[in-house]
């Protein structure tokens, strides 16, 4: 017997058990790909990998990016208690950050540091965890944030430095992003993707887009809520566009 009749054989003898069984089961549905990144930060990472677990065991496939500055804050237990593939521990092995953000479906920052909210909040992308991060929202990604390792709280501050402190979260969540404690990020992912929570965190705030900054002659009007996404403020930058929210 050659090659060829070898190969014949095995291929009638799986078509035989196909029929015997009734054919080829359907494979089951994928659910959403969820890309979920852990920074410098450790702040609620044990919450954000408990939240995780539980969304494992709910039909999403989850990959997990660990930057480079991240890696040393996860040791070997830690990586053995995330749910779903480990896509890189470096930020060279995670590759192209368009490509990345491109084929998910939701993003995850579970363990965001302050550094890299600043960069995220100000369009100043360096690293790839700011790149992919600003490549998601661009994309229009329904995003969520972990806000525990960026939130910094000082109630004995000056006004002034306070509403710097929160500034990060609050232009975060124009952009698109939904901020949550990483306690909650279980209940935030389910309600994005089931259609509970809009990207910004609320139903109806009008998105303003590069479409409506080109629009524009010289002065663009905002709604007190609106989201302005990342393009659309550089593009206005470009354009010479003024940006101006309506009182409240």
């Amino acid at each position: 017997m050659n090659e060829h009749d070898l190969q014949r054989l095995v291929q009638a003898a799986v078509k035989a058990v196909l029929a015997e069984l009734g054919g080829a089961a359907e494979a089951p549905a994928a659910g959403p790909l969820v890309r979920v990144l852990f920074g410098d930060s450790s702040q609620g990472r044990d919450y954000a990998v408990a939240a995780l677990r539980r969304l494992g065991g709910e039909g999403l496939r989850l990959e997990h990016v660990v930057t480079t500055g991240g890696r040393s804050q996860a040791n070997p237990g830690f990586l053995r208690e995330l749910p779903g593939t480990l896509a890189a521990q470096t930020d060279e092995e995670a590759g192209c950050p368009l490509a990345f953000a491109r084929g998910a479906d939701l993003v995850v920052a579970a363990t965001l540091d302050r550094p890299t909210a600043v960069r995220l909040a100000h369009t100043a992308a360096e690293r790839f965890a700011d790149r992919f991060l600003l490549e998601a929202l661009s994309l229009g990604k329904p995003v969520v944030l972990a806000t525990d390792g960026f939130e910094l709280e000082a109630p004995a501050a000056t006004p002034q430095l306070r509403a710097a402190l929160a500034e990060p979260r609050a232009r975060l969540e124009t952009y698109g992003a939904v901020c949550v404690a990483a306690v909650d990020l279980r209940e935030a992912v389910r309600q994005v993707l089931d259609g509970q929570v809009r990207p910004g965190g609320a139903v109806g705030r009008e998105l303003i887009t590069v479409v409506e900054v080109e629009a524009a002659e010289g002065t663009l009007v905002l709604a007190p809520d609106a989201i302005v996404t990342p393009l659309a403020l550089d593009r206005a930058r470009e354009l010479g566009v003024t940006l101006r929210r309506v009182p409240r």
